[in-house]
């Protein structure tokens, strides 16, 4: 959503975390979904002022089904890939400004069924990483900030601050500005909310895990810190927001006794976050004539 007004608002990156289909991308679309229409947003909450200028998306899986895809038009080409390297850079970008490719990414089974071959090849990892950190650094700066960006990754604060976009500096990401959520959803939970089979989608996606936690290059972890108290967390990202490093991230329970109503009631109180946390640092970072002036 574009609003004409500029609003009261730093921009901030919600940073969704969790293994191979946990439910990144049904938070992410939940939360775009209450934006668009302030549902269910408390009415102190949901003012012109206080509406992200851009509500951006950047997921990592993207990055690696691009490559995927262009690993296979290299070959039916009849090409070779090997390894990736920084020179791979900009015919990858170029594939993933093409005109409805998301959709193919997303639906392209072709494409599904080589995402966790090539994360496993020489270079890969390093590559997306790239290509994802910049992505998010410039969906946080765009027109000069108070925008959304909901990034869903393996590990997405990590990439970000080993790619060198997080920090104090003019420029960066400040810590304070990352909202860290991991998504913990058992693999038997996770192969029910799938379509097929149980037994077929329990197999895919506990090889597809494995796979990602074992490659020789940046291999999946869980977090070493969780906070499971959501009052608490939330508290301590608000009220110690001028932090050196990202807060822990929050661990979202999506296993059976989530049912859907609850997590819709996440989306909304987390996107509510948000905007609170946006908007007290931009209160924070204003002079005195300013604050003034918007209290008004």
């Amino acid at each position: 959503m574009i609003t004409e007004k500029t609003p009261s608002l730093t921009s901030v990156v919600v940073a969704l975390d969790g293994e191979a289909k946990c439910g990144k991308t049904t938070v992410a679309d939940g939360m775009r979904e209450v934006l668009s229409d302030g549902n269910g947003l408390h009415p102190s909450i949901w003012r012109p002022d206080l509406e992200f200028s851009q509500v951006a998306s950047v997921s990592a899986g993207s990055m690696f089904r691009t490559v995927a895809l262009y690993k296979a038009l290299v070959e039916v080409g009849g090409g070779s890939v090997e390894e990736f390297t920084s020179s791979d850079s900009d015919a990858i970008e170029a594939l993933l400004e093409e005109p409805g490719i998301h959709d193919v990414l997303q639906r392209d089974p072709n494409v599904e069924s080589q995402v966790s071959i090539v994360a496993q090849m020489a270079g890969v990892q390093a590559l997306c990483g790239t290509l994802f950190a910049n992505s998010v650094l410039e969906a946080f700066n765009h027109q000069g900030g108070g925008n959304l960006v909901i990034v869903d990754a393996r590990d997405p604060v990590e990439r970000m601050i080993s790619n060198g976009i997080v920090g104090n500096e003019a420029g960066l990401i400040p810590p304070g500005s990352i909202v860290p959520v991991y998504i913990d959803t058992p693999v038997e939970v996770a192969a029910q909310r799938l379509p097929g089979g149980l037994e077929s989608n329990i197999f895919k996606l506990r090889n597809r895990r494995n796979a990602d936690a074992t490659r020789a290059e940046l291999p999946v972890k869980r977090p070493d810190l969780l906070i499971d108290d959501y009052d608490e967390w939330s508290k301590m990202l608000l009220l110690d927001d001028d932090r050196d490093i990202p807060l822990a991230p929050y661990r979202l329970d999506n296993g059976e006794d989530m049912p859907l109503d609850d997590l819709r009631l996440f989306n909304k109180s987390v996107t509510s976050l948000t905007l609170r946390l946006a908007h007290r640092r931009y209160m924070q970072n204003q002079p005195e004539s300013v604050l003034s002036t918007i209290s008004r």
